[in-house]
């Protein structure tokens, strides 16, 4: 599998006509992590707020790690920024008994500490509320008012929670590691918790075009997004109720179930050699919402470029709603 082919999936309101450039500097992406609470100042973690350009997490973690003498796997983050952008977020050290940190001489290009908190427990992975964007699209081409339809679709309606490109690795590297790991080759932790990670957004990302195509999803109706952008921060609410129809707006990452549904069955079909490497790897099956509509959607026209601001729930794409607005490059 190669990452166009992950990319080749069905758009909620067909192809879009207008073409545009995206990243083509850092600025041109921010994003900023909202925790959705405060560190409570108090507590054995060292909580860590950064603004980076042009630097993964990953690599920023294993900095901090360094400069703390501590272990990498003490450090954690609630998620992965893009590298590509101008993105602040929330790193958290364990330091039991320590003094909190002095991170003057730390000298991490394209890294800047914003703020140092204590808090009682370490970020997890998906912890956080959401995340806030401001995007520039550049050298806008095509019909502004087929673009406007399609904001106002958008912004109305939602688009698919598809997972985006940058989740597969360039040229689909992670889906290839996926298939040597399942072959049994031995493979880095890291790289395999990211390919494991990749194949099964694929077939989340396959699963869900093929519902689209299908018109099962033609009359998509959310409510309302249950958590919010502030200057206080995003505020989630994970304990919202769920009617019949909205629940039944969930796809499947696939895994080991209690029960097998048909929509994990199918994945089966279709991808047996990856759900036979999941299986026997024991990974636990999870849902995911197939639909996303972005909190507090705007935009302008600048010129030739397009600016929008938005928010997103946990785990959600911008790439996956810029692809609804244009063909873009980077």
């Amino acid at each position: 599998m190669t990452q166009d082919d992950a990319l080749k999936v069905a758009f909620a309101y067909g192809q879009p006509s207008g073409r545009a450039r995206l990243k083509q500097e850092p600025a041109d992406f921010l994003v900023s992590e909202r925790l959705g609470y405060e560190p409570s100042g108090a507590g054995e973690h060292c909580f860590v707020h950064i603004r980076k350009t042009g630097a993964n997490t990953a690599w920023v973690a294993e900095n901090l790690a360094r400069y703390l003498n501590i272990k990498v796997f003490d450090v954690n983050y609630a998620g992965r920024k893009d590298r590509h952008a101008v993105t602040t977020q929330w790193l958290s050290c364990h330091l039991p008994g320590k003094q909190m940190p002095d991170f003057s001489s730390l000298n991490l290009s394209g890294v800047e500490i914003l703020e140092v908190r204590r808090h009682a427990q370490k970020l997890r992975r998906g912890s956080h509320a959401g995340n806030e964007f401001e995007v520039r699209l550049r050298d806008l081409q095509g019909s502004r008012a087929d673009i406007e339809q399609r904001l106002a679709l958008i912004a109305e309606q939602g688009f698919p929670n598809y997972f985006g490109e940058q989740r597969f690795g360039r040229g689909g590297s992670n889906l290839s590691i996926a298939d040597r790991l399942f072959k049994g080759e031995t493979v880095r932790h890291q790289q395999r918790e990211l390919c494991l990670s990749a194949v099964r957004s694929y077939m989340f990302n396959a699963d869900l075009s093929r519902r689209i195509s299908a018109g099962d999803l033609s009359n998509v109706s959310l409510p309302e997004p249950s958590w919010i952008c502030s200057d206080t921060g995003v505020r989630g609410d994970r304990s919202r109720t769920r009617s019949t129809e909205q629940s039944q707006l969930r796809g499947w990452l696939y895994g080991v179930a209690r029960q097998a549904t048909p929509e994990l069955k199918s994945l089966e079909a279709r991808f047996p050699d990856w759900c036979e490497g999941l299986r026997r790897l024991d990974l636990k099956a999870q849902q995911r919402d197939l639909w996303v509509r972005p909190v507090a959607f705007n935009w302008r026209f600048e010129g030739s470029d397009l600016l929008l601001s938005f928010g997103l729930p946990v785990g959600s794409f911008a790439t996956s709603l810029m692809r609804e607005i244009v063909v873009y490059g980077e």
